[in-house]
């Protein structure tokens, strides 16, 4: 019996000049669509990979570098009801691992008060222990492995907790 191989590999849209080059609006579905494969495969429990080539000029200027994380084209807007944060979202929740909120005196200085999972879109921020001292509050949509994170602006906060 043959066994089949399997060569993994990591990969973002390149963003070229040339007529085919683009992959765009895809929205970060290349990869997702790969790590169901995968597990369909069984390949991350039963058969561990022995290595995964990261395919990428890594050229900034292209759009092909890594780093940056796979634009997954999702986006969040954050404002206060009372003392609950809220958010709506834009884009496909599938590419969000979790969503954290923090906490910050002064724009710069995050404090994380609380992680939820996709499908929760807001946060009671008395129950969430904020910070004495919190003027500016944050949500920020985690991606999963290799996408992007999103971040909006702060929401003004100006306490009530009692």
């Amino acid at each position: 019996m043959q066994q089949d191989t399997v060569d993994p590999a990591e990969y973002r849209g390149r963003d070229g000049d040339s007529e085919g080059e683009r992959e765009r609006g895809h929205q970060g579905k290349f990869r997702i669509r790969d790590e169901e494969l995968e597990a369909e495969a069984e390949i991350l429990t039963q058969n561990q990979l022995p290595y995964l080539q990261l395919v990428t000029w890594n050229d900034y200027e292209e759009g092909t570098e890594m780093e940056s994380g796979i634009d997954n084209c999702f986006s969040l807007n954050a404002s206060l009801s009372g003392s609950t944060l809220e958010w709506t979202i834009n884009g496909d929740e599938s590419t969000i691992d979790h969503y954290a909120v923090y906490a910050s005196p002064d724009g710069n200085t995050l404090q994380q008060i609380a992680q939820v999972q996709p499908g929760t879109y807001s946060v009671n921020l008395c129950s969430a222990g904020v910070p004495t001292g919190t003027t500016q509050v944050f949500v920020q949509a985690v991606g999963k492995p290799s996408m992007a994170n999103r971040m909006p602006g702060p929401v003004a906060y100006g306490g009530g907790c009692s």
